[in-house]
């Protein structure tokens, strides 16, 4: 199939898409054009004895096709098309929503929807209802909101809603706008951007816009491009919109900062600049995402609606905006109702008898399914933890002082943490759990989630200090009746020395030996069966979410999701509550090696 035919000299000129940089050689390859003013330049470029001359020429016909509206009398022409500034006019005033709403379908077509394909793109109920929101602007003129977050599941427009605000962002903006579209990866930011150069590569906006890498208006002298989401390339930007499209993705250091270097640039355009997030929900909730969406449904302006399958925050006073599509946290509802699907997804297009379907067949996880189809966080397809067990076990049951305690100990030694964590057996059987971090590396994930929590400590210098651990089992041992310490022997050897000539009764559990896979299972079984409690602790939280496991014969193997993770906290706590469910031997001189016979 042949592809699309290249705009000529001529078309450039109707349309007003000439740029001396892009088409500069059509000047020299076309016949002369019918309008005088045009063939000069034409015949001097020919003329030019070198690159350098014959780029001034370009640049010459470049300005005079831009003012061709206003010298069309001179040239003997008319204008076949409005200035940009009086077509967009046509729309309604000035950054009102009934012009931003009216941008899409003028200038706007479906492309994948078959059922709408070719036609105008009308928007939602649902993205009205968000833009009429976001869109406000105070008694000054200025925006109410500079940063929104649209959560929806899969199939709902997100994208392609993004793109047409990041299009209009540019054809409105005033001093020359920048518009910048980010993702996880390039890839991913890519897909919305290629709606946008379609648009304009098909449509009317071909008159004053040109498609590319960087989409160029030339009469409002702006761009809007991808940004790459290395946080180290995005800075200076001066953002009149940001697009961020699959936020859930942003994880890493460098992904935050991105984020950060836009949100944090929009007051060089004050009651200008836009941020929009786009995205679904993802797996941990310890992300920058998850982050944000924590402290929004802990914030006292926090709305509910459509039954609680919508969530709203109107924050005007920091100026952040979030509508919130999705199945409640820790609901018990039929996922297979298909009134609770079409609840979580407002797109009137999206089919929940079709998702339900999906839901059925052989190769589909269901954390998958609720994640991308009812935007429900849940945990990641090898994550250990079943989705919101963790979060189920929290309570406000606390360690009285000198109650009978048992400590596991995890030391990591350069660029890695270390973990002390207590387990406590209470009267009805239950098991409770605290910790303690300290950790070597500045960029550890645990230090974002702690959000000022005194349960982890940075250690400079890059190489754990044993001293820390071992007054931190002292200050432990006045406070409670610190039974036993169970300890990996990584590391940890002239402490337990020191230790033991305490009086403190150590025992030694082996890695990777049948005793410590078999404190992973017991663990996993309590915390299933909700005889674990914790004080919702977001270190521990954090590196028991950054826990995976792989199933096998001989038990559980536990690794790391992702290898900046950390799960020392969770070790340290697997082998106290191992401790507190069986107490063997007190009273025996030396380091036990447990070796803990699993039942059943």
């Amino acid at each position: 199939m042949a592809g699309r035919p290249k705009k000529r000299l001529l078309d450039h000129v109707l349309s007003g898409t000439f740029l001396a940089r892009q088409h500069g050689e059509l000047l020299g390859s076309s016949v002369d054009l019918p309008w005088p003013g045009f063939a000069t330049l034409q015949v001097e470029y020919r003329r030019a004895r070198s690159v350098p001359e014959q780029r001034a020429v370009a640049l010459d016909f470049e300005r005079l096709v831009r003012g061709v509206r206003t010298q069309a009398d001179k040239l003997g022409i008319a204008p076949l098309a409005n200035s940009l500034t009086d077509e967009i006019a046509t729309l309604g005033p000035t950054n009102s929503i009934k012009q931003v709403t009216a941008f899409f379908p003028r200038f706007l077509r479906h492309y994948q929807a078959s059922a709408s394909a070719g036609k105008p793109f009308t928007l939602a109920p649902f993205q009205k209802a968000f833009l009429s929101e976001f869109w406000r602007r105070d008694r000054h003129g200025r925006r109410v909101y500079q940063v929104g977050l649209l959560g929806v599941p899969k199939g709902n427009g997100k994208t392609p809603f993004a793109a047409g605000l990041g299009l209009h962002a540019l054809v409105t903006g005033q001093h020359t706008p920048d518009v910048y579209g980010i993702a996880g990866s390039k890839q991913q930011a890519a897909i919305a951007h290629s709606f946008a150069n379609r648009w304009v590569d098909d449509g009317d906006l071909n008159q004053w816009c040109t498609p590319g890498r960087t989409i160029r208006c030339p009469e409002r002298h702006g761009g809007y491009t991808i940004l790459s989401s290395d946080g180290r390339l995005a800075q200076g930007v001066n953002p009149t919109a940001a697009i961020v499209d699959e936020w859930w993705l942003f994880d890493h250091a460098r992904e935050r900062e991105a984020f950060t270097a836009l949100s944090q640039a929009l007051h060089k355009r004050e009651g200008e600049s836009w941020l929009l997030a786009i995205t679904t929900a993802g797996w941990n909730i310890r992300s920058q995402l998850g982050e944000t969406y924590t402290a929004a449904l802990n914030h006292p302006k926090l709305e509910t609606h459509r039954d609680g399958h919508l969530l709203v925050l109107r924050d005007r006073d920091a100026g952040f905006l979030m509508h919130w599509y999705g199945l409640p946290d820790g609901t018990t509802a039929d996922i297979e109702n298909p009134k609770l699907v079409r609840a979580c997804n407002p797109a009137s297009w999206v089919s929940p008898r079709a998702l339900i379907r999906e839901l059925h067949r052989p190769d589909t996880d269901e954390n998958d399914w609720r994640r991308l189809h009812l935007n429900q966080w849940t945990a990641a397809r090898q994550a250990w933890l079943p989705a919101g067990c963790w979060a189920a076990l929290a309570s406000d049951t606390d360690i009285p002082d000198g109650a009978i305690v048992y400590a596991g100990v995890d030391v990591g030694w350069t660029h890695d943490s270390t973990a002390v964590a207590i387990a406590h057996r209470t009267s009805d059987g239950r098991i409770v759990l605290r910790s303690h971090v300290w950790t070597t590396d500045p960029d550890d994930p645990a230090l974002r989630a702690a959000h000022g929590a005194d349960t982890i400590q940075l250690v400079a210098g890059g190489k754990m200090r044993l001293a820390l651990v071992e007054d931190h089992l002292r200050v432990l041992r006045r406070r409670y009746t610190l039974a036993e310490v169970g300890f990996d022997p990584a590391y940890f050897g002239r402490s337990v020395e020191t230790l033991e000539q305490e009086g403190v009764t150590m025992v030694e559990f082996l890695p990777f030996s049948a005793p410590m896979r078999a404190a992973w299972t017991s663990f996993y079984q309590a915390a299933v069966e909700g005889t674990i409690t914790h004080n919702r602790d977001p270190v521990l939280a954090a590196h028991v979410d950054a826990a995976a496991a792989d199933r096998t014969e001989s038990g559980w193997k536990v690794r790391k999701l992702q290898s900046q993770s950390r799960i020392d906290a969770l070790a340290a706590a697997v082998i106290a509550h191992a401790r507190a469910q069986h107490d063997t031997g007190r009273g025996s001189d030396g380091p036990q090696v447990f070796w803990l016979h699993h039942d059943g």
